[in-house]
């Protein structure tokens, strides 16, 4: 009996949940695709939800963007570990084209949680047009070059760049290659590159179009790449430096599934549980002023995308294309929201708008279900 009320009023809050993202995609016009969930965690189980809006379906595979960044901090992490190095380990110890050059004697740790003082951005895209095609060593030297802002915290694709670089050198592997056999199969996780997506599907590269088992959401019809993307990331960067592989700031996909799973296994490193709990313990540490753990963004004082009902222990990421995640580790909670934002174009004002109320929405249904249980 209490089995089936259970599942009735689990069916009731997805149907609730489904309702107001199709309500806050007809309101903001923030995406064509959108999915979200929520979970929490007691003892040793798990309460949680999920919801589509639009014609997203369980399989489809959006463009994580910058949530990417949270792989690679824990790639880093674990591949040091296999290596008996620690995040104090220089960056110009792993990565040639550093060591003569300032960014050389920061370390991984520092660049990890954006204060080694590398700007924000370079468009390597326009650098290829404008250099002829410089190879991938040319473009290595442009980011490791640039000039570094002391004792500076600023968000920086850059330093991710170079993680990137620095891991495939050390290992001799490719990054996704790396991310696959440190995270991605021994956590079961549906995350990838478009290429690791393509050799799931069977195919030899990935396919624009639907399959069997998963099918790429569009980001956004760029004429200067040939049409709508889809199965091609959406970071231009990342395009022009891994193609359909993964470079360290861009360049996965995965299913809600996927980063539910991921978000879940992130929070119980923080509640010191689960195989992430050594890695989660390194990672997050940071200054009491500064805003960015190693490879994760914290809440905002005011106006954050995760909400008003999260606690100041929250952390997370969001994602360029209008991916987002939060772990709230006092309540012992996650919330996803994976949208296709930029397909409607770059505004920031309408994904701002869809993540605060879906976040808040999904806290607070996980609360009153709380609420429900302990009565």
């Amino acid at each position: 009996m209490n089995y089936s009320k259970n599942r009735t009023e689990q069916a009731q809050i997805e149907g609730r949940f489904e309702t107001e993202l199709e309500k806050t995609l007809l309101e903001t016009s923030t995406a064509t695709h959108c999915a979200a969930a929520a979970t929490r965690l007691h003892g040793d189980g798990e309460e949680s939800f999920s919801a589509w809006a639009g014609p997203t379906k369980t399989g489809d595979l959006f463009d994580l963007a910058s949530i990417t960044k949270t792989i690679t901090a824990l790639t880093t992490h674990r591949y040091l570990r296999s290596q008996g190095l620690s995040l104090d380990v220089k960056l110009g110890s792993l990565l040639p084209v550093a060591r003569q050059r300032p960014i050389g004697a920061i370390s991984l740790r520092t660049i990890l949680a954006h204060r080694s003082g590398l700007p924000a951005h370079l468009e390597l895209s326009q650098s290829r047009n404008r250099f002829l095609f410089p190879t991938l060593a040319h473009l290595q030297e442009m980011v490791a070059s640039q000039p570094l802002q002391k004792d500076t915290e600023l968000y920086s694709d850059l330093g991710y760049q170079l993680l990137g670089w620095a891991l495939s050198h050390s290992s001799g592997w490719e990054l996704d290659d790396l991310m696959q056999e440190f995270l991605f199969a021994p956590l079961a996780l549906e995350i990838g590159s478009a290429r690791q997506w393509g050799t799931r599907s069977g195919k030899s590269r990935p396919n624009r179009e639907e399959n069997s088992s998963f099918s790429f959401v569009p980001s956004e019809y760029r004429w200067q790449r040939g049409g709508l993307l889809r199965g091609r990331v959406h970071d231009d960067n990342a395009w022009v430096l891994s193609g359909f592989g993964s470079s360290g700031h861009a360049g996965l996909f995965g299913t809600l599934k996927g980063v539910r799973r991921w978000a879940q296994l992130l929070l119980q490193g923080a509640l010191d549980k689960g195989p992430l709990r050594e890695s989660m313990a390194e990672l997050l540490q940071k200054k009491r002023s500064a805003r960015f753990f190693a490879g994760f963004d914290s809440k905002s004082p005011q106006g954050s995308s995760a909400g008003e009902s999260p606690s100041t222990a929250t952390f997370g990421h969001l994602g360029f294309t209008g991916t987002s995640f939060w772990c709230d580790p006092e309540k012992a909670q996650t919330s996803v929201l994976l949208t296709n934002r930029v397909f409607y174009g770059w505004n920031p004002a309408p994904i701002k708008k869809a993540r605060r109320h879906v976040h808040d929405w999904a806290w607070k249904t996980l609360n009153e279900k709380k609420g429900r249980s302990a009565l």
